[in-house]
């Protein structure tokens, strides 16, 4: 036993600098699919991180896209003016840019990933920060609205 407890400092130190670590999914199926050159690849069983729907058609994420980092989640397409949230991920300022917005009647909410509003502000001008400093590590769903009416969701990204 005793030789047990001095052979463990000196392996796993060894074990943990010269092993590789491979990111694996164990799924009940899934597959692959190729189209021109377009691909998709899909695993059925594994945990959902995020589901996004826009016009009837669902994707949901899972853990075969671990590079993929979703910022825009809904939009609406065609408006004469756009809507930007920078730097994503953030570690404390998040700045929100208007640009070619005529009407002053936006604003802004932040929700925490529960769902529960955190803030809820008019952009007063084309850049508007907001101070993610004092707000946990985890991910954040921003809304901007104009009047009553959804523009653009994002989701954030607070390191």
């Amino acid at each position: 036993m005793k030789k047990l407890l001095l052979v463990i400092p000196f392996v796993l130190p060894y074990m943990a600098s010269h092993g590789q670590i491979q990111e694996q999914v164990v799924a009940t199926s899934g597959g692959y699919g190729q189209h021109g050159d377009t691909s998709i690849e899909w695993t059925l069983g594994e945990t959902v991180i995020a589901t996004l729907s826009a016009a009837g058609n669902i994707l949901t994420q899972g853990f075969q896209q671990p590079s993929i980092v979703v910022t825009v989640i809904k939009s609406l397409d065609g408006l004469p003016y756009s809507v930007e949230a920078y730097p994503n991920p953030t570690d404390d300022l998040l700045l929100i840019q208007l640009k070619n917005a005529e009407e002053q009647d936006y604003t802004y909410l932040l929700y925490d990933i529960n769902g529960k509003v955190l803030e809820q502000k008019k952009l007063e001008s084309d850049i508007t920060a907001i101070n993610m400093k004092n707000y946990p590590a985890g991910v954040y769903l921003l809304r901007v609205m104009k009047s009553e009416m959804e523009i653009k969701t994002f989701e954030i990204i607070k390191h």
